[in-house]
């Protein structure tokens, strides 16, 4: 028996959203209404596998507001039908490429926020697995991908090549707009 059998009886409404349930052979069975990403997902106007057997829908916007937007549906829903929710709304956690919402973009101007005394750790007399961490400034960090600049990598020494940033490219023309602070000046 699944969690959302278990915790359905006829007189609960439940619904997920959820980033990676369906991984591993999971489909959502028991529930009544549910999304996900696979994998990992996008951060702009992301790709949703549907419950109702589309299986993938493009929404358009920001992953957070959308998840928020569904679990708050699912809610509002059951209040109207006077029916008891269960309701779990797991939202998609920070990962590379770190991108934020419109809303954010501007949260740190004007701050300066101090380097980390872990910046240039060389994970000395610990885990060898570190090293092989695929998340340092010095080997890993992408002009594109990590970085947000366009075009040709203008300086290699620093910046290593060849994962464009996905996200700019899954936006709007008006979702760029505000992504100003991310573009090379010309």
């Amino acid at each position: 028996m699944t969690f959302p059998e278990a915790t359905s009886s006829g007189r609960l409404r439940d619904g997920i959203d959820w980033e990676m349930a369906f991984r591993d052979g999971a489909d959502g069975e028991g529930l009544i209404t549910g999304r996900s990403f696979r994998g990992r997902g996008s951060y702009y106007n992301p790709d949703f596998i549907q419950m109702d057997g589309s299986r993938k829908k493009r929404y358009s916007g920001y992953c957070t507001d959308l998840i928020r937007g569904h679990g708050l549906g699912v809610d509002a829903g059951a209040a109207r039908s006077r029916q008891t929710v269960c309701l779990m709304c797991q939202n998609k956690a920070p990962h590379r490429n770190w991108a934020p919402a419109e809303r954010h973009l501007d949260l740190f101007k004007g701050k300066t926020i101090p380097e980390p005394a872990s910046l240039f750790d060389d994970y000395s007399g610990r885990s060898g697995l570190l090293k092989e961490n695929e998340m340092s400034l010095r080997n890993h960090f992408y002009w594109g991908h990590d970085a947000k600049f366009h075009g040709d990598n203008l300086y290699p020494e620093h910046f290593a090549s060849g994962i464009p940033n996905g996200e700019y490219n899954r936006m709007t023309e008006e979702q760029k707009g505000g992504l100003g602070y991310l573009r090379l000046p010309a």
